[in-house]
């Protein structure tokens, strides 16, 4: 068969559509590299010199964590101690003391929270220079008075910048992995896309139009990237276009590629025509199915590079497996419904093995998030390096009013051992204990206490003494709403302060899987997208050369049904196993039927109108 030869505007629009999809998948290749490059450089020009004999120290630096809403960042604490040497990258100078410098995003993320003056006072904004990106959410901080001698082992004496030292967004970074992902969910389904738009005709000449003009439209928004600070949907990553512009000698590689091998398929690749499968396809996507959703639960790195292989796996095998069970139930239009089927229930375990990864909680983490539910921010924990009495005594001092605190202690001062909660009567009474001078155990009936409890365990003893004789943590009972008041208190006197719920810090060590799925979930929508796409143009195309809409339509209708039903019981499933998952399979439904049905339909009544008749075998 040489070809399916087709109108010339329906090929025209094919190719743009498939030349401009796959000029932008290679496009993303080059700028994941670039970026990647001047992230690497900009991190290791910011990165501590470690003073390991003691000589040439210029400043004190100490890093904390802490987050606005449940999105970490980290807080670099500096102590200059050689005024004339150079600041870290981004700013003009060292801080004064009590001064905080916040990058642009921090600032604007953090402006509810009143994150301007949680640390200090505002100086101003670290620059492009210091940050890895223009979303990347980093503070610079002077304590308001210097650290005295014996508080100085716990600050890392540091000779100047430049050296690899991981902290801020290089926490949540994994290059091979997501160049992998980027490959699989973007690159292998723009080729697939480019490969059914080349088979709606023979003429290269006549391809060369249309894939320039695909190519220029991706050229397009390579110049929006390259001349403005670009936010990307679900991932709110800011590019920086600097990175981009340093390799524009690969990017005009990559254009000239793209553009080249739509017209280099054109006239070789041949429709496939479908012959008796192999019944081992239909096991192999069912392994390929159980692969995806293994990865979904794999932790570390090696979860996500399961799930692409499984993924990868399913849009090689989902078609042979649709087609080789076709062949036992023969149907006019095997290869609408074939296309179909893929379509809906690639898309659906794309978003299945997502929602899973996304959802998938430990047990601390749940119990963390159920007391955030619970209490609010009411119960705060705050965990500081050599709480003298001095610092305490400021600390409470400066509290809002109606605040209580209590001293955290645990056996042998271990953090597993038992823990025993000492305050003052007031105290105690806020979170439901008695102020008997023995003490005992917290008991139950105080939203305050149970939070605690449900943290600590119910061994948890309570009893009234002073806060102030050598702690582990602080924990304070305060008034709703003023988490920020407590935070402000913390970083204005005590030494490298860490303020949060109980387990909060189970909650935000998440963080780091939400990103990478925020990227994936970005990459598998483009992916499905082109897929989508590739399905509605051969469906399209069949009503073109045959006619046959309604048959057609009706063979989209009975595939798209058969993933509806799929994905609802994948999603009574989701919602039975994880009661937090959230399943958007309408989305993905509704973008099959229309790709699959609406536009088929569309071509039809095109034909009607026009009058087009296919040229070509029937």
């Amino acid at each position: 068969m040489a070809g399916d030869v087709v109108s010339p505007r329906f090929r025209f629009f094919a190719l743009v559509l498939a030349s401009f999809g796959l000029a932008l998948a290679m496009l993303s290749v080059v700028a994941v590299l670039a970026v990647q490059e001047g992230r690497a450089g900009r991190e290791y020009a910011r990165g501590p010199v470690i003073a390991d004999d003691g000589g040439g120290v210029v400043a004190l630096w100490q890093g904390v964590r802490d987050a606005i809403g449940r999105t970490p960042h980290d807080v670099v604490l500096l102590e200059p101690l050689t005024p004339s040497a150079p600041p870290p990258p981004g700013l003009s100078r060292w801080p004064a003391p009590g001064e905080v410098f916040l990058s642009p995003a921090l600032a604007g993320a953090g402006s509810a929270e009143h994150v301007e003056t949680r640390y200090g006072r505002y100086a101003g904004a670290i620059g492009d220079a210091g940050l890895l990106s223009g979303s990347e959410r980093l503070a610079y901080v002077r304590p308001a008075t210097a650290p005295p001698e014996a508080e100085r082992p716990n600050w890392l004496p540091i000779t100047g910048f430049g050296a690899e030292t991981v902290f801020g967004d290089s926490t949540d970074a994994a290059p091979t992995t997501f160049l992998l992902a980027l490959i699989i969910l973007l690159v292998l389904p723009a080729l697939w896309l480019v490969a059914t738009a080349v088979r709606f005709g023979q003429s290269r000449r006549d391809a060369v139009p249309p894939v320039l003009g695909g190519v220029a439209l991706a050229v397009a928004v390579l110049a929006v990237a390259m001349t403005t600070q670009l936010r990307l949907p679900v991932t709110g990553y800011v590019l920086d276009p600097a990175d981009l512009r340093a390799a524009w000698p690969f990017f005009a590689l990559a254009i000239l590629l793209a553009a080249a091998i739509p017209v280099g398929l054109t006239g070789i690749v041949r429709p496939p025509r479908l012959r008796q499968r192999s019944r081992r396809w239909p096991a192999a996507a069912l392994g390929a199915a159980i692969v995806a959703a293994a990865g979904s639960y794999l932790p570390g790195e090696i979860g996500p590079l399961v799930f692409l292989a499984g993924a990868a796996g399913l849009w090689v095998c989902l078609p042979r497996a649709a087609a080789s069970l076709l062949q036992r139930h023969p149907t006019r239009h095997p290869a609408v419904f074939t296309r179909s089927l893929t379509a809906v229930l690639v898309g659906v375990t794309l978003v299945t093995g997502l929602q899973i990864w996304t959802s998938r909680t430990g047990g601390p983490a749940e119990a963390a998030e159920a007391i955030q539910r619970r209490s609010g921010d009411s119960v705060l924990v705050v965990d500081s390096a050599q709480p003298s009495p001095e610092r305490i005594g400021a600390f409470v001092a400066r509290l809002p009013a109606g605040s209580t605190v209590l001293a955290l202690r645990t056996e042998d001062g271990y953090e597993g051992g038992d823990v025993t909660l000492t305050g003052s009567c007031e105290a105690v009474r806020a979170v439901g204990g008695s102020c008997a001078a023995a003490g005992g155990k917290l008991p139950m009936g105080v939203t305050a206490g149970e939070s605690l409890l449900a943290w600590y365990g119910t061994d948890t003893k309570i009893t009234v003494g002073p806060v102030t004789q050598t702690p582990r943590s602080l924990v304070v009972v305060a008034p709703p709403g003023h988490k920020n008041d407590v935070k402000r208190a913390a970083h204005a006197t005590l030494l490298t302060p860490e303020a949060g719920t109980p387990g909060e810090t189970w909650l935000l060590g998440r963080h780091g899987t939400e990103v990478e799925a925020g990227w994936l979930w970005l990459l598998a929508a483009a992916g499905f997208g082109y897929l989508l796409a590739a399905t509605a143009l051969q469906n399209a195309r069949d009503v073109l050369r045959r006619g046959a809409a309604w048959s057609a339509v009706r063979h989209s209708a009975s595939a798209v049904g058969a993933g509806v039903v799929v994905a609802a019981w994948l999603g009574s499933l989701l919602v039975a196993v994880l009661p937090q998952a959230a399943f958007p399979a309408e989305a993905v439904l509704a973008a099959a039927a229309v790709s699959t049905v609406l536009i088929p339909l569309a071509g039809h009544l095109n034909r009607a109108r026009t009058g087009v008749r296919a040229v070509g075998p029937g």
